[in-house]
């Protein structure tokens, strides 16, 4: 009563009575003394299973019996049961061997998984999402060949989430990991923009069908640089060429224009010596040829003039090689699947498990009139997670957590600048960490990854990696008041204090726990969705 009084009475305004959000460990995983969801609720988990064949060759401290992956399997899939997600973002999942490894396990738990694209390849460790769909059902997906996008639908309140999950470069230069975030967050504003006309933002180039540029064409058939460094030195005359060998920086150019001159003459007095030989051999050759080009012309023009005396019908054509019949079946297949509706791209269907390649199949050939009933009435909810191999201090974390950069955050000093370091997000603005709880804490995060063992070359090597963003705060239109976002109401911390201390002496993988990573949890409460027939 006390503090229904006190929002109800108090001079300064509604008072916002926040809920604390529960910190589990994963013995006490999954929360179970949560209120009841309003308007829905989902949980999500991320983990780097470290991939089948590794090497273990930085990791020695490893024993043989922990590398099998026949044990670290079955602690894998034990892991994966006690999450109970509805969403799982895993990194580092060989493709030849998914089904093996995870697929048949999790689809029979009523799970389907979307992966990154192969890009040739099926031996490459790539990320997946495995959703489950009693709950929701896959609307589009874009594979990359370091993160998957995916937007799904969830079947009970009908509100729609983008999920991504990433595997960015490792390294101390963040220059080519920050590209990768910068390409993933002008994908997901795309996205956003074609499902909802209030947001104004669009570049095709960004989308699942994407669209060749201009320049794009005009680089294939334009000459690189070094074709044309090659040519303009060659083209310089002699008496200019003794000016450049006075130059002290000419020196190396001087050097490959003679050694290219060397080569030219060995090969012209090659070529000299074999048309020698040849000239000879070609001469009787083509008056063989020019008889038997004789006899096949007489041979045609008798078949001509016996094809008039019988007419048309009787008439006998030439037999046809076997390799033009072949080129005209081909032609006809081509003229046949000319108006059938195709999918847009092989690499789409090839991401996907198969049931959800059935439905979206099934999806292409309906038109355009469902895809107009895709449009997002609500704000962006959007997850991002996954192994981003960067700290907070990062400046991938940086433009991820605040939705912009700029070249002024960029330290040269440290790293090498990227060909594109500027972006502002306009639709899905700036990610919230759902671990920033820890950071109040005296003990600090802690770690989800650790490398070595306690007194090696390297010590324990520990660090916190990976992570989960999810989008909230205020979202503004002109026409519209704020709009609710997510809420966090649980997380999942990586490991105990015990476990912590025991992972240092022992490292990991170990007899308890089969990756070099930690994994993480969160649960999400949806907001309240607005149906079009009650505004109307």
């Amino acid at each position: 009563c006390r503090l229904w009084m006190l929002q109800r009475w108090s001079p300064f305004g509604n008072v916002d009575m926040q809920k604390e959000i529960q910190v589990l460990t994963g013995d006490k995983w999954p929360p179970l003394n949560l209120s009841k969801p309003k308007h829905g609720r989902i949980t999500i988990a991320t983990y780097n299973t470290l991939r089948r064949n590794y090497e273990f060759s930085f990791q020695k401290h490893v024993k043989e019996d922990h590398r099998e992956w026949g044990l670290r399997l079955e602690m894998l899939h034990k892991q994966l049961k006690g999450f109970e997600a509805d969403l799982l973002c895993l990194q580092e999942c060989e493709l030849g061997t998914i089904e093996e490894d995870f697929s048949k396990s999790l689809m029979a738990q009523g799970y389907g998984y979307v992966h990154a694209d192969p890009k040739g390849g099926v031996d490459f460790t790539k990320p997946l999402i495995f959703f489950k769909r009693d709950k929701l059902r896959l609307r589009w997906h874009s594979p990359r060949s370091r993160l998957v996008i995916a937007e799904f639908e969830v079947i009970e309140s009908g509100h729609i989430i983008l999920v991504s999950s990433i595997h960015f470069t490792s390294g101390f230069d963040p220059s080519k990991r920050f590209g990768e975030a910068r390409s993933l967050l002008k994908r997901l504003d795309t996205r956003r923009s074609e499902t909802n006309p209030k947001d104004v933002f669009r570049n095709r180039s960004a989308t699942a069908s994407r669209s060749v540029s201009r320049g794009a064409r005009f680089r294939k058939n334009r000459e690189s640089r070094k074709e044309q460094k090659d040519k303009a030195l060659m083209s310089i005359p002699s008496e200019k060429k003794k000016r450049v060998d006075m130059n002290p920086l000419s020196g190396e150019r001087v050097k490959l224009t003679n050694m290219r001159q060397k080569q030219e003459n060995e090969d012209q007095k090659v070529a000299e010596k074999k048309e020698d030989k040849n000239s000879t051999e070609e001469k009787e050759g083509k008056k063989a040829a020019d008889e038997k080009s004789k006899e096949s012309l007489k041979k045609e023009d008798d078949e001509r003039e016996r094809s008039t005396s019988r007419g048309r019908r009787n008439a006998r054509t030439p037999k046809r090689s076997k390799s033009r019949n072949k080129d005209r079946s081909l032609s006809k297949k081509k003229d046949k699947n000319k108006g059938k509706n195709k999918p847009k791209s092989n690499v789409l269907l090839k991401t996907m498990d198969p049931i959800t390649r059935k439905e979206e199949l099934e999806r292409e050939t309906r038109g355009r009139k469902e895809q107009e009933k895709l449009r997002v009435p609500h704000a962006p909810l959007c997850i991002v997670c996954g192994d981003f191999n960067a700290t907070q201090s990062d400046p991938v974390c940086i433009l991820l957590r605040d939705g912009k950069f700029d070249n002024s955050k960029w330290d040269d000093t440290k790293y090498n600048r990227p060909r594109k370091c500027v972006y502002d997000s306009p639709n899905i603005k700036a990610l919230v960490d759902a671990f920033e709880i820890l950071d109040e804490k005296k003990s600090g995060r802690g770690y989800t990854y650790q490398g070595g063992i306690e007194g090696g070359p390297r010590g324990p090597d520990q660090w916190w990696i990976d992570y989960i963003l999810y989008s909230t705060g205020p979202w503004t239109h002109e026409k519209e008041p704020e709009m609710p976002r997510l809420t966090l109401k649980a997380v999942r911390l990586p490991c105990t204090e015990d476990e912590s201390k025991k992972c240092t002496k022992e490292g990991i993988p170990n007899a308890w726990h089969p990756s070099d990573h930690l994994p993480l949890a969160a649960v999400f409460d949806l907001p309240p969705l607005e149906k079009e027939e009650e505004k109307e």
